[in-house]
């Protein structure tokens, strides 16, 4: 949160792809941005309804991000992909996840927030082009692989590695994709 925050206005509005149980989305509402969560497991959604204060500028809703359904999704300020990327690719393989990326980059007005996982494993591939762990190589991929796919209208920045969960295995790496059309 402490990473991205400073570059979201609090008059924004905010699509959070995997929000998880929501507590990036929550922080951001409490700041004044009107901000989404979508987050595929019932339960999680559920439950991240349950423990958020009810907010007029807070939603979270259960559905299936997917190639079908990215293009009903309307536009937003900023959009979070946070730790979602690699699901995607593992689950529909790499030219169906870059699609995906690519369709979802065009919802945003601002940025896109895209975090990358730092182990092979997590892709489903060990034919990727980077050494587990070492963020050097993580952050050259990563930055060839969104400027190609982003070529058009995006300036792509490394903003560090994020924080991790106490016994956390790996980290996981942050870029932002700015809008520059």
């Amino acid at each position: 949160f402490k990473m991205i925050k400073p570059y979201i206005d609090n008059n924004t509005s905010v699509l959070d792809i995997g929000s998880n149980a929501g507590m990036i989305t929550a922080k951001l509402a409490e700041e004044g941005v009107f901000a989404i969560g979508i987050e595929v497991k019932p339960d999680v959604v559920a439950d991240a309804r349950e423990y958020h204060e009810e907010r007029n500028n807070l939603a979270f809703i259960n559905s299936r991000v997917s190639l079908e359904t990215l293009p009903a999704l309307p536009q937003f300020d900023v959009v979070l992909l946070l730790s979602v990327y690699h699901q995607w690719y593992e689950a529909y393989g790499e030219e169906t996840a870059k699609e995906m990326l690519s369709l979802l980059a065009r919802k945003t007005n601002q940025r896109l927030f895209f975090e990358a996982a730092g182990q092979k494993s997590k892709y489903g591939d060990s034919d990727l082009p980077f050494t587990d762990f070492d963020e050097n190589t993580i952050v050259d991929y990563n930055l060839k692989f969104l400027n190609q796919l982003l070529s058009d209208g995006f300036e792509i920045t490394y903003l560090g590695p994020s924080p991790r969960r106490k016994n956390a295995t790996g980290e996981r790496y942050v870029f932002m994709c700015e809008c520059i059309e």
